[in-house]
């Protein structure tokens, strides 16, 4: 099968040919038809050590083709979170993968994957969520901050989005009750301790000591960052979001492909890519340039 991977000795993508996966128990081939892009791939891109070849992507929607387990049959629509998606063929197993709705696209669901485990883990996993509490959510315009902002007010929370000054009709759209620019306002004295639960999405965890002002007395601030700084005066309780295996994958993405199906949640496209050598190419520059929405490779 033909695949696009980089060996990191310049950087640059190219196609190369490699065997066919074969799935073990508790396995299935996916044909990925839309496969979203990531900031990890970018990562890997840049990352990994010279010499070592790498073939990036993780978000898959497609058709199954084989399969070393029962809970899925061979032409089912599918959408995984796996490795090595920049190919003709990519093995995920039964945790990470489910099916799709008919009625979901193929490139709105490759563009829901990451952004929304991550996000679905935020409000489920981490975050301690109750109807009627006050959410301000950091980062609200990002991929994994709109879906943030969408499922905590789906949950009953009163959500604040904090946003660029021209995302504020977009955060509003999403759910929230209000949003407060960050680029032209001083969000201490605007949101001081307004916050039941704060979330910030951003992983270089800019702002911690304004994410403190912004929580109440006995609050919660959840980061996806690693942030070096104590909060005790305020008895804020600090979680960091970090990689988990329960829920697993598949229970979140179970959730969130037919609230998608339905318009219950929605993602932004920025752009669509061809599937091939100079889609992924052009994909990874959009992906170091400052785009909204979430970038795609699309089968033909």
């Amino acid at each position: 099968m033909q695949a696009f991977g980089l060996n990191h000795l310049n950087g640059q993508f190219m196609q190369v040919e490699i065997p066919d996966p074969v799935p073990r128990h508790g396995q299935l081939v996916i044909q990925p038809l839309a496969v979203g892009l990531n900031n990890r791939d970018r990562a890997e891109r840049f990352n990994a050590p010279d010499g070592r070849f790498t073939i990036p992507g993780h978000d898959v929607a497609g058709t199954v083709v084989d399969a070393g387990t029962t809970d899925f049959k061979v032409g089912q629509r599918v959408l995984a979170h796996t490795d090595h998606a920049y190919a003709d063929y990519v093995l995920a197993t039964q945790d990470t993968a489910v099916l799709m709705p008919q009625s979901l696209k193929m490139d709105q669901a490759a563009a829901l994957v990451t952004p929304g485990i991550t996000a679905w883990r935020i409000v489920h996993r981490f975050a301690t969520i109750e109807p009627g509490q006050t959410v301000i959510v950091k980062g609200a315009n990002g991929g994994v901050g709109a879906l943030v902002v969408q499922l905590a007010t789906a949950m009953g929370a009163d959500v604040i989005g904090i946003a660029s000054a021209r995302h504020q009709e977009a955060v509003i759209k999403d759910g929230a009750l209000r949003a407060v620019p960050y680029d032209n306002a001083d969000l201490v004295s605007v949101l001081a301790n307004a916050g039941d639960i704060v979330i910030n999405v951003a992983m270089d965890g800019v702002g911690f000591a304004e994410d403190v002002a912004m929580t109440r007395l006995g609050g919660q601030l959840v980061t996806v960052a690693h942030v070096d700084g104590r909060a005790s005066e305020k008895a804020i309780d600090i979680v960091h979001v970090h990689p988990v295996a329960e829920p697993s994958d598949a229970i979140a993405l179970g959730a969130l492909a037919p609230a998608l199906a339905v318009g219950q949640l929605k993602v932004q496209l920025a752009d669509e890519l061809p599937f091939s050598l100079a889609g992924v190419q052009q994909g990874h520059e959009l992906l170091g340039q400052p785009h909204d929405g979430r970038l795609v490779l699309v089968k033909a």
